[in-house]
């Protein structure tokens, strides 16, 4: 949700930022292109600084649900091997063998 909620939020950023541009550049005099700049530029700015940490939120987010299904998942594979092993007879110690007699 807050992937999607970044996403828009930088695309309006971005138009923000476009319209403030378009604008600006109709004019060559700095003081009548400040307002323009104010208006939409900064808050276009900030919507896509904004976009961007929700993002990341997000993602965040999103890998750590993903992490936490495959440490539920490795939890319960160990207890079933555990549950293996347990159930296995021991294995019989090995026999020592005799020395070989050599040949001669």
């Amino acid at each position: 949700m807050w992937t999607y909620l970044g996403v828009a939020a930088v695309v309006a950023g971005c138009v923000l930022l476009a319209v403030a541009w378009g604008l600006a550049a109709g004019h060559t005099q700095v003081a009548i292109q400040i307002p323009y700049v104010m208006s939409a530029g900064f808050p276009g700015v900030g919507l896509v600084v904004i976009g961007v940490g929700l993002v990341v939120v997000g993602v965040r987010e999103t890998d750590s649900r993903a992490r936490r299904l495959q440490q539920q998942e490795l939890l319960v594979l160990l207890g079933v091997l555990r549950d293996e092993i347990a159930a296995k007879p021991a294995a019989p110690a090995p026999r020592a063998r005799a020395p070989r007699k050599a040949a001669g």
